[in-house]
């Protein structure tokens, strides 16, 4: 229930990650209004490196989904690193521009994925989940390692 619930929130985020990633590239100007900027030579640029990195970040919610939905080894550090990343992002969007939309999309994306991240693997360390994987059905140990 929780492997299902963590990858429902990585593809609400990589459905929010490739609607921006698509905005980006197809209206550079839509994604300069975002930063309160007008579309000119010298911002041209700007909106093309952030077409880019919205591609790199989708790109990596891909790569985490499939991380978790094979229980690869790697999921759980990866998954708090970009966590960590959206509630620095939001935070500091916050403090320095006085954005809350990026506070509560950021930052609470990053905070929820944190939470079902600790929870899941915290609950399949100590065996308490099904994942379906080598007949792991043990759900009766509770809070015990």
């Amino acid at each position: 229930m929780k492997k299902n619930l963590l990858l429902f929130v990585l593809f609400l985020s990589f459905l929010l990650e490739a609607f921006l990633t698509a905005i980006a590239f197809c209206n550079p100007t839509a994604t300069l209004k975002l930063f309160k900027l007008t579309y000119n030579d010298d911002t041209a640029m700007l909106a093309y490196f952030s077409a880019w990195f919205l591609l790199l970040i989708t790109t990596i919610c891909v790569y985490l989904m499939w991380l978790v939905k094979t229980s690869r080894p790697g999921a759980r550090g990866m998954i708090n690193l970009l966590s960590l990343w959206w509630v620095g992002l939001g935070i500091a969007v916050y403090f320095m521009f006085n954005r809350p939309d990026n506070l509560l999309t950021d930052s609470l994306k990053g905070a929820i994925l944190l939470f079902l991240n600790y929870t899941y693997f915290t609950e399949k360390r100590r065996g308490l989940h099904n994942d379906g994987i080598n007949g792991n059905t043990n759900t009766t140990r509770i809070f015990f390692l």
